[in-house]
């Protein structure tokens, strides 16, 4: 597999050369005010009049307000996804333009964080890859297909030689464990082949912000409004059935890079 990065300008503006006039903007990312976590807000009222404070009695008590961010993270719901491309079900030549999904968010790939990515870059949580059938044991038609299981079977599964993603522990309440999601377990040899390295997932994501409406291009409606685009790394060069699966790499980061660790005969991931 070619393991070259796909490089994107910061800003692009395209028109068309008929009709109407379309602008379309493109960025490497997209940054949420706040990320997810727990936050706190403390309120304190103190009164002065030319420097000197009058409240000297006893103050007002402290108003204090906690409050927590979190992003999609297991689940997302249908309203999530604009388009895909190829269109579910297609039957085509796929090898010029690589399978890509359009989200409806455009913070959506970057509204959590990878530990180890480069200092002052950022690297989306999310990755499209492609499949091809017999790839994957739960999965050999490469239908799509999913298997529904807790967040505690994905992150601590009781198989042998499978293994899920490190996440913190405190971020894992009761009821996020004993939630429901999708999921598919990947042999360890086709993770290592398909997965993007760190150093790649920058190149693999960008945020395109649509000025006009109604223009077609390779097979994808543009639409007015701004998007997050998640692209795979993998054409599918031989013929064959294939599958894309949107998949969360938060906890893997230790296995995003040219000698990932060993020992294990399975990846499992969320597929959204």
């Amino acid at each position: 597999m070619n393991r070259r990065p796909f490089i994107h300008p910061e800003v692009t503006t395209v028109r068309e050369t008929d009709g109407p006039e379309l602008h379309v903007f493109f960025h490497d990312h997209l940054i949420p005010h706040a990320g997810a976590g727990v936050y706190t807000v403390l309120a304190t009222h103190e009164l002065y009049e030319d420097g000197n404070r009058l409240d000297t009695a006893p103050p007002l008590p402290v108003s204090e307000q906690s409050f927590e961010i979190r992003p999609a993270r297991f689940v997302l719901d249908d309203g999530s996804v604009h388009t895909r491309y190829p269109a579910a079900g297609s039957a085509g030549s796929y090898d010029n333009v690589l399978p890509h999904i359009t989200l409806t968010r455009g913070v959506l790939p970057w509204e959590r964080e990878l530990s180890g990515t480069r200092a002052r870059a950022h690297a989306p949580w999310m990755a499209l890859l492609v499949f091809r059938e017999g790839e994957l044991p739960e999965d050999p038609g490469a239908l799509g297909d999913t298997v529904s299981r807790t967040v505690a079977e994905l992150v601590t599964p009781t198989e042998a030689g499978v293994i899920g993603p490190v996440l913190s522990a405190a971020s894992l309440t009761t009821d996020i464990l004993a939630s429901k999601c999708q999921t598919i377990d990947v042999p360890a040899g086709v993770f290592r082949a398909v997965a993007p390295w760190q150093d790649e997932m920058y190149y693999l994501a960008h945020v395109r912000d649509v000025r006009r409406p109604e223009q077609r291009a390779r097979g994808e409606e543009i639409t007015e409004g701004r998007y997050a685009v998640v692209t795979a790394n993998r054409f599918p060069r031989v013929a064959g059935r294939y599958a894309a699966h949107l998949v969360s790499l938060e906890g893997y980061e230790p296995h995003l890079v040219p000698t990932p660790p060993t020992g294990h005969d399975a990846v499992r991931l969320v597929s959204s």
